[in-house]
């Protein structure tokens, strides 16, 4: 190989791409998908700060097939684009960008949400990403459902719906010890322990911790979130208000 590998770009005639080659080969012929990446943001990232751009970014996914530390590197490169006094729009369903994001740019974690469904699109503006705000989004929804089950006769209420129910409070479980019980020291989607917040984990009481792992491990098995067992019994309306009784103390420290 040379001791200097050159990379020259060219752009089609009546075409706004550009196409990477180290001397006869494309890149797209040497690089893997994730390495090509790498290259397009670090020309983006140079050309944007050489010419001294100034207006709006906006970002479709752009860390699809990056790991880790390049993620990181991304994040860095657009807190600077913010930091520079530019607006940035960033679309993305990867959570763990999303919070990598979230620990660089913002004092309220708040983003937009896009839903989008069969025939129309919303978007919930201000969404709290992990905190006690989502945990009464997602109560508030469970409260929905069973005063919902409620007006039901018993015999009336299928699987489906209770198996519904349950995957909110499995869930709403999960989201509680990341928001509460460890006060988002650490949670599922962020890179690094937060460790400048250990201090907050001084308080956690041992019959909390059994409380919600054994509340947990009911629930968890009558949803349809994770694979179940052969021969598991199907949910019972009857055990749904007793498990739903319970959430309701958690609920209530949650506040």
């Amino acid at each position: 190989p040379p001791s200097v590998w050159k990379i020259s770009t060219s752009t089609n005639e009546n075409e706004n791409k550009r196409i990477y080659s180290l001397g006869d080969k494309r890149l797209a012929d040497i690089f893997s998908e994730g390495e090509r990446k790498v290259h397009a943001l670090a020309d983006f990232f140079a050309e944007a700060e050489m010419n001294r751009y100034q207006g709006v970014f906006i970002f479709d996914d752009p860390i699809n097939s990056l790991d880790e530390i390049n993620i990181e590197a991304t994040c860095n490169r657009i807190q600077k684009l913010i930091d520079n006094g530019n607006q940035v729009i960033v679309f993305t369903h990867n959570l763990f960008f999303l919070y990598s994001l979230s620990e660089h740019s913002f004092d309220k974690q708040k983003v937009n949400k896009v839903n989008k469904l069969s025939n129309e699109v919303y978007i919930e503006s201000d969404v709290l990403v992990g905190r006690k705000a989502e945990l009464k989004k997602v109560f508030q929804e469970i409260e929905k459902r069973m005063n919902a089950l409620t007006s039901k006769p018993e015999i009336e209420v299928g699987v489906f719906e209770l198996r519904e129910v349950y995957n909110l409070i499995s869930g709403y479980l999960e989201t509680y010890v990341e928001a509460v019980l460890i006060n988002d020291v650490i949670t599922r989607y962020r890179a690094n322990i937060r460790m400048a917040s250990l201090d907050k984990l001084k308080e956690i009481d041992k019959n909390s911790i059994d409380g919600i792992q054994s509340l947990y491990s009911q629930t968890s098995r009558k949803g349809s979130r994770h694979s179940q067992a052969t021969g598991t019994p199907p949910p019972t309306y009857k055990d749904l208000i007793v498990h739903f009784d319970d959430l309701k103390k958690y609920n209530e420290k949650a506040k």
